[in-house]
C-alpha cells in the first residue's frame, strides 16, 4: 500500500506545482518570494495574497534552474520580477501575466523553453507592447491563447479541470480562493485508468484554484 500510494503521489504530482514549493518573505505588510524548490513540475499558479498579505514580488533568481516547470501565473499584484529570477527554466513554454507589465531586472528569462510565450490580458496589453511584438525577450499573446483578442461571444462561462484517473481510485476535487483554505466541491469520483475532465462555471463566482488529491 506505501509503495501504491507512493506511486499515485508521483502521478498526481506531475500536473502541477503548489505554495508548499515556494519560500517567501513578509515585511511591511508585502510578500516577497524568493525561491522555489527545484523539484516542481508542471503548472504553477503564484497566488495573489499569502497569509492575506499581497504577493508584490519575485526575488533575483527565485526560480533558476526550475526546469520542471511548464507554465507560471502571475498575479496582478506582482509589481517587480528580479534579474534571472527565471532563468535556465528550460520547460517553461508560457507565463501569464493577471496585470500590467511588472519591472523586470536583468536576463530575468534567459534560457527558458523555446517559444516560451508572455500571456497578457487584454486591458493590460499596452503595458507590454503590441501584439506580434516582443516583451523582454517573449512574444505577447493575449488571454484567449491567440494573438487577437477573443470576441465577446467567445469568452468562457466555464473552466475545465483534467486529471488522469488511476483504475479503481477514488478522488475528490477542492477548490480554493487563496491556495490556502479549500473546500470540497466534488467526491467519490472513481478513476478508470484514463483523463477525468470536469467543468465549473465561472459565473457569479470569484477566481478559483482547483487540485485533486485521493479520498
Amino acid at each position: 500500500m506505501k509503495v501504491l500510494m507512493t506511486l499515485l503521489l508521483l502521478v498526481l504530482g506531475v500536473n502541477a506545482a503548489s505554495l508548499d514549493d515556494l519560500t517567501y518573505t513578509t515585511a511591511d505588510g508585502k510578500v516577497t518570494i524568493t525561491d522555489c524548490d527545484e523539484a516542481a513540475t508542471g503548472e504553477l499558479v503564484i497566488p495573489p495574497t499569502i497569509r492575506e498579505n499581497p504577493v508584490t514580488s519575485i526575488r533575483n533568481f527565485a526560480f533558476y534552474k526550475c526546469s520542471r516547470l511548464t507554465s507560471i501565473t502571475i498575479p496582478d499584484s506582482v509589481t517587480s520580477v528580479g534579474g534571472y529570477a527565471f532563468s535556465r527554466c528550460t520547460s517553461l513554454t508560457n507565463i501569464a501575466f493577471q496585470g500590467a507589465a511588472p519591472t523586470v531586472g536583468r536576463e530575468a528569462f534567459t534560457g527558458v523553453a523555446n517559444g516560451a510565450i508572455a500571456i497578457v490580458t487584454i486591458e493590460a496589453l499596452s503595458s507590454f507592447g503590441e501584439v506580434d511584438n516582443h516583451w523582454n525577450s517573449l512574444p505577447i499573446q493575449v488571454r484567449d491563447g491567440t494573438t487577437n483578442p477573443a470576441p465577446l461571444p467567445e469568452i468562457r462561462t466555464a473552466i475545465e479541470f483534467s486529471f488522469d484517473g488511476m483504475d479503481g481510485v477514488s478522488y475528490r476535487i477542492e477548490s480554493s480562493t487563496d491556495l490556502i483554505n479549500w473546500e470540497m466541491i466534488e467526491t467519490a469520483i472513481i478513476g478508470e485508468g484514463s483523463r477525468i475532465d470536469r467543468f465549473y462555471s465561472t459565473r457569479n463566482q470569484p477566481n478559483r484554484y482547483f487540485r485533486v488529491k485521493t479520498n
